[in-house]
Protein backbone atom coordinates (compact mmCIF):
# COMPACT_ATOMS: atom_id res chain seq x y z
CA UNK A 1 0.00 0.00 0.00
CA UNK A 2 1.58 3.26 -1.14
CA UNK A 3 -0.85 5.66 0.53
CA UNK A 4 -3.99 5.97 2.65
CA UNK A 5 -7.28 7.49 1.44
CA UNK A 6 -8.99 9.42 4.24
CA UNK A 7 -11.97 11.74 4.67
CA UNK A 8 -9.72 13.52 7.22
CA UNK A 9 -11.68 12.81 10.36
CA UNK A 10 -9.15 12.70 13.19
CA UNK A 11 -9.41 8.93 13.75
CA UNK A 12 -8.81 7.98 10.11
CA UNK A 13 -6.03 10.57 9.79
CA UNK A 14 -4.25 9.07 12.80
CA UNK A 15 -4.88 5.56 11.46
CA UNK A 16 -3.13 6.38 8.20
CA UNK A 17 -0.21 7.96 10.04
CA UNK A 18 0.08 4.99 12.42
CA UNK A 19 0.92 2.90 9.37
CA UNK A 20 3.35 5.54 8.12
CA UNK A 21 1.43 6.13 4.91
CA UNK A 22 1.12 9.39 2.98
CA UNK A 23 -2.46 10.64 2.87
CA UNK A 24 -4.77 11.19 -0.05
CA UNK A 25 -7.27 13.52 1.56
CA UNK A 26 -10.91 13.72 0.57
CA UNK A 27 -12.60 15.83 3.26
CA UNK A 28 -16.35 15.61 2.78
CA UNK A 29 -17.01 18.81 4.72
CA UNK A 30 -14.89 21.83 5.54
CA UNK A 31 -16.65 22.06 8.90
CA UNK A 32 -15.96 19.94 11.95
CA UNK A 33 -12.49 18.48 11.99
CA UNK A 34 -12.15 17.31 8.37
CA UNK A 35 -11.25 20.62 6.72
CA UNK A 36 -8.82 21.78 9.42
CA UNK A 37 -7.17 18.34 9.57
CA UNK A 38 -6.69 18.33 5.79
CA UNK A 39 -5.17 21.81 5.85
CA UNK A 40 -2.84 20.83 8.69
CA UNK A 41 -1.70 17.63 6.96
CA UNK A 42 -1.04 19.56 3.72
CA UNK A 43 1.61 21.51 5.62
CA UNK A 44 1.23 24.68 3.56
CA UNK A 45 1.01 27.21 6.38
CA UNK A 46 3.00 25.39 9.03
CA UNK A 47 6.12 23.29 9.08
CA UNK A 48 7.00 21.27 6.00
CA UNK A 49 7.26 18.38 8.47
CA UNK A 50 3.46 18.22 8.45
CA UNK A 51 3.31 17.85 4.68
CA UNK A 52 2.11 14.25 4.64
CA UNK A 53 -0.44 14.26 1.85
CA UNK A 54 -2.45 15.95 -0.85
CA UNK A 55 -6.05 17.08 -0.71
CA UNK A 56 -8.26 16.08 -3.64
CA UNK A 57 -9.37 19.26 -5.38
CA UNK A 58 -13.10 19.88 -5.74
CA UNK A 59 -14.54 20.91 -9.08
CA UNK A 60 -15.00 24.69 -9.18
CA UNK A 61 -18.37 24.50 -10.91
CA UNK A 62 -20.29 21.97 -8.85
CA UNK A 63 -18.11 21.57 -5.73
CA UNK A 64 -17.90 17.81 -6.17
CA UNK A 65 -14.92 15.48 -6.32
CA UNK A 66 -14.21 14.13 -9.79
CA UNK A 67 -11.95 11.38 -11.06
CA UNK A 68 -9.36 13.84 -12.43
CA UNK A 69 -8.88 15.37 -9.00
CA UNK A 70 -8.56 11.97 -7.35
CA UNK A 71 -6.12 10.82 -10.04
CA UNK A 72 -4.02 13.98 -9.62
CA UNK A 73 -3.77 13.47 -5.85
CA UNK A 74 -2.78 9.82 -6.27
CA UNK A 75 -0.22 10.83 -8.91
CA UNK A 76 1.32 13.47 -6.61
CA UNK A 77 1.52 11.18 -3.57
CA UNK A 78 2.21 7.72 -4.96
CA UNK A 79 3.66 8.04 -8.48
CA UNK A 80 5.78 11.18 -8.92
CA UNK A 81 9.27 10.55 -7.54
CA UNK A 82 9.62 13.83 -5.63
CA UNK A 83 6.18 13.47 -4.05
CA UNK A 84 6.75 9.83 -3.15
CA UNK A 85 10.03 10.72 -1.46
CA UNK A 86 8.81 13.77 0.49
CA UNK A 87 5.41 12.47 1.53
CA UNK A 88 6.71 9.02 2.49
CA UNK A 89 9.56 10.48 4.58
CA UNK A 90 7.25 12.90 6.39
CA UNK A 91 4.63 10.22 7.00
CA UNK A 92 7.30 7.97 8.53
CA UNK A 93 8.40 10.80 10.85
CA UNK A 94 4.80 11.41 11.86
CA UNK A 95 4.40 7.68 12.49
CA UNK A 96 7.09 7.89 15.16
CA UNK A 97 5.17 10.65 16.93
CA UNK A 98 1.77 8.99 16.64
CA UNK A 99 3.12 5.68 17.92
CA UNK A 100 4.89 7.23 20.96
CA UNK A 101 2.55 5.83 23.60
CA UNK A 102 4.60 7.15 26.53
CA UNK A 103 4.34 10.69 25.20
CA UNK A 104 0.56 10.39 24.83
CA UNK A 105 0.19 8.99 28.33
CA UNK A 106 2.24 11.86 29.79
CA UNK A 107 -0.02 14.41 28.14
CA UNK A 108 -3.17 12.61 29.27
CA UNK A 109 -1.87 12.35 32.83
CA UNK A 110 -0.95 16.05 32.81
CA UNK A 111 -4.40 16.95 31.46
CA UNK A 112 -6.17 14.89 34.15
CA UNK A 113 -4.02 16.40 36.93
CA UNK A 114 -4.91 19.91 35.82
CA UNK A 115 -8.64 19.08 35.85
CA UNK A 116 -8.62 17.79 39.43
Amino acid sequence: MASFLTHCGWNSTIEGLMFGRPLIMLPITDGGDQGPNARLMEGKKVLEFWKVGVRVVRDGDDGLFHRKGVAAAIQAVAVEEEGKRVFAANAKRMQEIVEDRECHERYIDRFVRRRQ
